[in-house]
């Protein structure tokens, strides 16, 4: 199993954003913490694991689509170089976000003095990882935090990255020892 803790500080317990009330609901619009991870560096699938501080979680396996094929002056269609983009159209439509893929997640989430906390464990087989000396995946670790609901979140990340969370390619290395 995958175990996580994050603690997250907040002078504002009492201010923290909770709308999200069941499985796979908008939690990533609460004040929240989250879960990336892409088992392979094929970079065909990642998946996104979000829990707010009330501990409702919502997780999407989410797919990688080539780009749209170019046509020729003849009229046929013709590959584009594969470079891979992530799928980001919403349930119900072609290429969605995989809500349906529900893994065996345990969570618990917990208030303290100045923090929150949660804590969660995911089966490594949920991700298709058989994890080997020096394997390694590809992983994110975030929070977003609203202090102010008029203004936008504040985002903090683990790896490196520069706008959105969903940058897969870009995710830092979780090595197995």
């Amino acid at each position: 199993k995958l175990y996580l803790a994050f603690a997250c500080n907040d002078s504002n317990l009492d201010k923290l954003h909770v709308d999200a009330m069941g499985r796979d609901d908008k939690v990533w619009n609460d004040d929240c913490v989250e879960l990336f991870l892409m088992p392979d560096e094929n970079g065909k699938i990642y998946y996104h694991i979000v829990s707010n501080s009330a501990g409702i979680t919502a997780d999407s396996k989410n797919g990688m689509e080539p780009e749209a094929k170019k046509s020729t002056d003849d009229g046929e269609e013709k590959p584009k170089k594969q470079k891979m983009k992530p799928k980001t159209k919403m349930k119900g439509k072609k290429g969605a976000l995989d809500f349906g893929w529900n893994p065996e997640i345990e969570v618990s989430a917990s208030k303290g003095d100045n923090q929150w906390f949660v804590e969660m464990s995911v089966p490594l087989d949920a991700f298709g990882i058989k994890p080997a000396p020096e394997s390694y995946c590809r992983v994110n670790f975030t929070r977003e935090q609203f202090d102010d609901p008029a203004k936008s979140a504040v985002l903090s990340t683990w790896a490196p990255l520069n706008g959105r969370f969903h940058q897969p390619k870009a995710f830092g290395k979780l090595v197995f020892k």
